[in-house]
């Protein structure tokens, strides 16, 4: 039994070798194509965004793609299509550009046809380098790219298209929470890794995507809503109370604080100012002018001018409030026309 798995192995592993009975050396060589570049066309199936790390500028893709090409070389005689491996024939070097850290799940071998047809296809899993522009955080919709370039042969050799055999597509559902994909293309072009090399094609997948910014909305924005309402209690605590008036805009100024380390992981690092971050620097900066208000009214009540300090509170009661709602409106609904 044994003998007769190691020959039944021994012939599958020589299917390729009796049908392709050609000088191995030659099938790595680049296939004729009339004079013009080898056309390989492509397919590709996204099949879900695991994750987008708006802090570190990537995102984690599990991806297949499908390649096919034409090369004469290869016809056989076989009733069913040849498995091959890719060491022993010439197929197109896909690179993914701007990939950092990418797994392969597939084996490297290739599908032959009868009439020379051969077809490729693998499976990726890892992470891709993506440049995102935060300002409108956490409003913001982005654009994710996934770049394929046909490198290892010379320049203009091979060009990539477009599979229309086989159409492209994305999976119905991806395991993102706080991320809608709205739209999908497909782009072709040439491109360089470097601006000082040749240009060679590529092939770009170009995801559409929006944040979902119902959470920051309800779990972030509307606790500093409440701290910054909590503020303006003390224009309506008599001036002559120093104690309740200060210790109001006090504790409003330290649980803002607080808040603010708190909500600290849910924020992108990044170096520039995004629209969340204006919006708590806002938040925070009217929070501290309440308590500097506090401060100034408790001083005139004690100097008997309590009147000017009255004055100030009633201007305040509807002055304050009416510049929150100038930032909350231009924060939240202004930038995002």
């Amino acid at each position: 039994m044994k003998r007769l798995f190691v020959l039944l192995f021994l012939w599958l592993t020589s299917i390729s070798a009796m049908a392709l009975d050609l000088d191995q050396d030659d099938l790595k060589s680049l296939p004729e194509s009339g004079g013009g570049p080898v056309k390989v066309w492509v397919r590709f199936a996204l099949i879900d965004i695991e994750q987008i790390d708006s802090a570190k500028q990537n995102f984690t893709v599990n991806y297949a793609y499908m390649v096919r090409w034409q090369d004469d070389r290869l016809k056989h005689d076989a009733e069913h299509d040849v498995v091959v491996d890719l060491g022993d024939i010439w197929y197109p070097q896909i690179q993914i550009t701007n990939q950092q850290k990418l797994f392969k799940t597939l084996p490297e071998e290739a599908n032959v046809s009868p009439n020379g047809e051969v077809l490729m296809i693998q499976r990726v899993w890892g992470n891709l380098s993506q440049p995102l522009d935060l300002r409108n955080f956490p409003f913001d919709k982005q654009h994710f790219y996934i770049k394929m370039m046909a490198a290892g042969d010379s320049h203009q050799s091979v060009v990539l298209v477009k599979d229309d055999r086989f159409p492209s597509g994305l999976a119905k559902k991806f395991s993102l929470p706080d991320w809608e994909i709205t739209g999908w293309d497909v782009e072709l072009g040439q491109g360089a890794l470097f601006d000082d090399l040749p240009k060679r094609s590529v092939y770009i997948v170009d995801l559409q995507a929006q944040r979902s910014s119902n959470y920051y909305v309800v779990k972030v924005m509307s606790p500093l809503v409440f701290i910054v309402m909590m503020s303006w209690i003390v224009f309506w605590v008599d001036a002559a109370k120093a104690g309740p008036q200060i210790g109001v805009a006090t504790t409003s100024m330290l649980t803002l604080i607080a808040y603010r380390f708190a909500i600290g992981k849910e924020m992108p690092q990044i170096s520039y100012i995004t629209r969340m971050d204006g919006f708590v620097f806002a938040s925070t900066v009217l929070v501290f002018v309440t308590l500097i208000l506090a401060v100034t009214t408790a001083v005139l009540a004690q100097k008997e001018k309590a009147h000017i300090g009255k004055k100030i509170d009633r201007v305040c009661r509807w002055l304050v409030p009416m510049i929150f709602i100038y930032i909350a409106w231009h924060s939240l609904v202004y930038m995002r026309v």
